[in-house]
């Protein structure tokens, strides 16, 4: 098990082990020298923890993950920038950490001040602080997200290609090579507290209701 990694940054892992994958076909020199463009998927789970069979637990039923850590890459050692969701999501959008641009208080557009009238802000990054998408579609990537931003600073037009929860690599130009960000909140904390949420349902876990006793053997 890693002790030391946190909720978050699982996403990251799993986030370089899918964009490491896409390009592993690819010799560095030979796509250098030949112009080639990989298409990139990016997957993001959010707060997963590392308690699935990749990272060492015997409980979880992690099938498809496992399947994908077996043709990924595991990196060990990566650590999130901030232990919440949105400042986090500033620093791997822009690869800067979000202290050094305004963006480290959580969810700054709803903060208050204590007896003011004055209510959130966005943050404000400096005009060179490119988010990556846009960098990549400004050499002709097409670029997806589907759909989470988040990244406390708007979303800029100029980022993505296609935003929105109908959004799909597949709408891109004939030949152009594609980023495509896909955002899996079903994992994410506040889906314990919505309507409907495990936590409003009478929920059974996938062995059954004896329990973990139960578990069917591997």
């Amino acid at each position: 098990m890693l002790s030391a990694i946190g909720k978050r940054a699982l996403s990251l892992i799993t986030l370089l082990a899918v964009v490491v994958a896409s390009c592993s076909s690819l010799d560095e020199s030979e796509s250098a020298s030949s112009g080639v463009r990989p298409n990139i998927v990016l997957m993001m789970v959010e707060d997963l923890s590392p308690r699935i069979v990749a990272f060492g637990d015997r409980v979880a039923l992690t099938p498809n993950l496992d399947r994908l850590s077996s043709e990924g890459v595991h990196y060990n050692r990566v650590f999130t920038t901030a232990g919440v969701c949105a400042p986090s999501r500033t620093a791997l959008i822009t690869g800067m950490h979000q202290n050094s641009i305004g963006a480290q208080n959580m969810r700054t557009s709803s903060f208050v001040w204590p007896g003011s009238a004055r209510r959130g802000y966005e943050a404000t990054p400096p005009s060179f602080v490119k988010a990556f998408p846009e960098l990549m579609r400004a050499v002709g990537y097409y670029t997806v997200n589907n759909s989470k931003t988040d990244y406390q600073f708007g979303n800029p037009f100029t980022v993505w290609d296609e935003n929105g929860p109908a959004a799909h690599w597949r709408n891109r130009p004939r030949g152009a090579p594609f980023f495509a960000m896909y955002s899996f909140n079903l994992t994410h904390e506040s889906a314990l507290f919505l309507f409907g949420g495990l936590a409003g349902r009478n929920y059974t876990p996938a062995w059954g209701a004896a329990g973990r006793g139960a578990r069917p053997a591997r």
